[in-house]
């Protein structure tokens, strides 16, 4: 028992020491790497060498994170249509630079052997992003002469839901003017909306926009070669996940003074920052999660909050 009872001291001084060591710790070491937006980071030619990749630790990355199973993704037990998009991005990625022969043709494997299954348990109803990713993935894969596309009536089915996203939802400028999703797009990531390194990615490399290549830098720079799927993260919604995971488990009676700390630093910004007063529609459910969270986690912890920032 004094046996357990010593391990168990020993791994929380070393997740405090290692995690938690100070006030200003590392948000991004709490994320773990999309090899979906790894991979596309990955594509991007060299601007001096087109022949050469610009972040060749991306690629490397990519070819050293394929799964047994010949994809990439962090369901290792079960993949799910998540593995579909990315393992269509890394193979997409090994082809670009015709490297990694032997686990693109596993990666293809799994595409091929899998894809029927995973769509059937979505029972119809596909995720927006999904309806236009993994259409748009696979057109992508055939451009570069890797046959993914196989008849099937729920790929069918997929590629069909894009056509009805991209025909029905059309936003209105501020000018009156009809904007499409690519165009949407584009602009909501030159005004700073939209924080993903894969459209970034692809949006520097359709426009050679120096702004959109300053901003990959600063994600590889920050985050290594492994990227996650959003930067910027929210510094203060990975701290108030990180504070709910620990009482969830059960175990915020260690770690009353890092909660305490973190806690103090959440309540600062909850009081003072104000959200832009333009904001993406698809950032609106994160906010309100956010600010839920934040306001119940507060209240618990003695501080005197209003459901009203303004009060």
């Amino acid at each position: 028992m004094d046996s357990q009872k010593s391990l168990v001291k020993n791994l929380l001084m070393k997740v405090k020491q290692d995690l938690l060591a100070s006030s200003e710790f590392d948000v991004y070491s709490f994320v773990p790497p999309s090899p979906y937006d790894t991979a596309w980071l990955s594509m991007v030619p060299n601007p001096q060498q087109s022949d050469q990749p610009l972040f060749q630790g991306c690629l490397d990355w990519v070819l050293q994170h394929q799964n047994r199973g010949g994809f990439w993704g962090d369901n290792i037990a079960h993949p799910t249509i998540e593995c579909l998009t990315s393992t269509l991005a890394c193979i997409v990625a090994l082809t670009t630079w015709n490297v990694g022969h032997d686990a693109i043709q596993k990666g293809l494997a799994f595409i091929h052997g899998n894809t029927e299954k995973l769509l059937e348990e979505q029972n119809g109803s596909f995720p927006d992003w999904f309806a236009i990713v993994f259409p748009a993935m696979i057109e992508l894969a055939e451009t570069k002469g890797l046959h993914v596309y196989f008849s099937n009536g729920l790929v069918e089915q997929v590629f069909l839901k894009r056509q009805e996203i991209l025909q029905t939802r059309s936003w209105v400028s501020g000018c009156g003017q009809q904007q499409n999703y690519p165009a949407l797009m584009l602009k909501y990531l030159e005004d700073g909306l939209i924080q993903s390194p894969s459209a970034t990615a692809h949006a520097f490399m359709k426009t050679g926009n120096k702004e959109f290549l300053v901003k990959l830098n600063s994600i590889v720079q920050t985050c290594g070669y492994g990227v996650p799927a959003v930067y910027p993260l929210d510094e203060d919604l990975v701290k108030i996940l990180l504070i709910n995971q620990i009482e969830t488990l059960g175990l915020a009676e260690h770690f009353m003074e890092e909660i305490t700390s973190l806690l103090a630093q959440v309540y600062r910004s909850y009081i003072s920052c104000e959200e832009p007063k333009r904001m993406a529609k698809i950032a609106m459910p994160i906010q309100l999660y956010k600010h839920s969270l934040a306001f119940r986690l507060l209240r618990l912890h003695g501080y005197r909050v209003s459901p009203r920032k303004d009060q």
